[in-house]
């Protein structure tokens, strides 16, 4: 099922769903009188939605990584899409994860209703809804009448406030983490550490790598961060010709074709530059990214995200979103953001101002973004 078709189910069927949920919520919650406090019993399970968004689950994982520590006697279960799935899984978080097939509206239903009917065998359960917009999941929330449900709140989704038993604000100006620092908080868990991928910390990377990792890819979710075919091929031959790096362009199966393309268009066989979509199991990948690349240039995705948790050095381009709220930059994470007068415009507005067109990743020119090479790979230069 298309994005499209997809967020439609969700503000149709979810407003229904909410104006019918609400006032018997606040009615039974009344009626029960139920204790709603963090520190009256710690959960059996906690249940955590993420149905779209690996790299947000990602920058998530300092703030999840925290509530397992805090309450280690209980289950960390995940519902979320199958594209999270696949991807989330090596990083070894969660107990178990649950998946929503959204394929068709009627497999929708169906795994939903599964998922919904698990919930209701599971004791003394609390869910954690990560999606920031979404009404479907407040409502899947509710009806499992789970007795803590944890979610974020803005003036765009005012209705959860009275289907949540804890609101926390959203705040959509700051860097995302720190929202999930909030919410986990807010769940008693204080987040103070920094997650790692099972064994890829940074005094285990090796000391000499064979390839730099590009990544121009993304789900449907934001196609407009993709960055241009042209800037892309100028960065490859500026690396083909100063440094004696090969060049891994990354991605999932489905990117593999595209990948071949570009290859075709801009290059030879001779080149140093290989199609690595979709030849590795998604554990593999990791693995090669940590042992194999010396850094990844990438644009806002979750490869980017994971790339930071796998501590490689990054680069990344970013256009119509805002790396402030997603990104923290430091000596080893370099970006480039021309910060156009419309920018960050994905997420904010369903009208694009560009109308597609998306000049603020054009526009980017290879002169730019050299420095930011230089800076990364000065001792590898020829």
């Amino acid at each position: 099922m298309k994005l499209s078709g997809k967020q439609y189910i969700d503000s149709f069927l979810g407003y229904l769903m909410v104006g019918a949920l609400t006032v018997p919520a606040l009615l039974l919650g009344m009626i029960l009188g139920r204790n709603h406090s963090v520190t009256k019993k710690p959960p059996g399970s906690i249940l955590v939605l993420k149905i779209l968004g690996l790299g947000s689950l990602v920058i998530a994982s300092d703030a999840l990584w925290a509530l397992k520590k805090k309450y280690p006697g209980s289950k960390l279960i995940l519902l979320c899409g199958k594209g999270v799935k696949g991807g989330i899984e090596p990083l070894g978080l969660f107990d178990e994860i649950w998946e929503s097939d959204d394929s068709n509206i009627f497999k929708l239903i169906q795994s939903g209703l599964s998922c919904l009917f698990k919930t209701w065998r599971i004791k003394n359960l609390w869910v954690l809804d990560l999606e920031v917009y979404s009404k479907l999941t407040t409502v899947f929330a509710t009806i499992t009448c789970a007795s803590n449900r944890f979610g974020f709140y803005l003036n765009e989704v005012r209705f959860r406030y009275n289907l949540n038993t804890h609101n926390i604000y959203f705040n959509p100006f700051i860097y995302a983490r720190l929202n999930y620092k909030s919410i986990c908080e807010a769940m008693g868990a204080a987040v103070t550490e920094t997650f790692y991928i099972n064994d890829y910390i940074p005094s285990k990377r090796p000391l000499n790598f064979g390839y730099i990792a590009i990544n121009n890819t993304c789900s449907d979710l934001s196609i407009q961060r993709k960055a241009d075919g042209l800037l892309l091929s100028e960065t490859c031959k500026w690396i083909l010709y100063n440094t004696s790096y090969k060049i891994a362009l990354c991605g999932a199966p489905s990117d593999h074709s595209d990948n071949a393309a570009f290859i075709n268009k801009y290059f030879t066989l001779e080149d140093r530059i290989e199609n690595k979509a979709g030849q590795y199991s998604l554990p593999a990948y990791y693995d090669f990214l940590f042992n194999e690349c010396a850094l990844m240039i990438t644009i806002d995705s979750a490869p980017l995200h994971i790339a930071k948790r796998l501590c490689l050095p990054t680069i990344s381009l970013w256009g119509p979103t805002n790396p402030e709220t997603l990104f923290e930059a430091d000596e080893k994470n370099l970006l480039h953001y021309l910060h156009v007068a419309c920018s960050p415009c994905v997420h904010h507005t369903t009208v694009l101002p560009c109308g597609g067109n998306n000049f603020c990743m054009k526009n980017m020119v290879l002169e730019s973004i050299e420095p930011l090479l230089r800076k990364q790979l000065n001792i590898a230069l020829t």
